[in-house]
């Protein structure tokens, strides 16, 4: 019985290397799908005023601040963005909301 068993030795021992490589992969995989979805967010935080441009042209005001207070609690955690790249948001926030006031 111990006879049939050498064969598998060797391919037993290409096991723990092809999991490691797997494992890579994934995490590969998990980090680049990560950056993505950070690239995502910001960019929705930046086109947050174009979009309440058109709720409140629906006349959906509601649903435009709702976006707004999204946004604004997602920029409030950003803390290696530069102030001058958030103030330019709000700015355009800002003169979205009086413009239909």
């Amino acid at each position: 019985m111990r006879a049939n068993m050498d064969p598998l030795t060797p391919t037993t021992s290409t096991l723990p290397p092809a999991i490691s490589h797997i494992a890579t992969i994934s995490a590969s995989i998990h980090s680049a799908s990560d950056a993505q979805r950070k690239k995502d967010t910001v960019r929705w935080v930046v086109n947050t005023p174009d979009r309440m441009r058109r709720l409140i042209a629906q006349g959906r005001r509601e649903d435009a601040l709702a976006e707004w207070a999204v946004a604004m609690k997602l920029m409030a955690k950003w803390t290696n963005v530069g102030n001058d790249d958030l103030d330019r948001i709000k700015k355009r926030a800002d003169e979205v909301l009086k413009e239909r006031e």
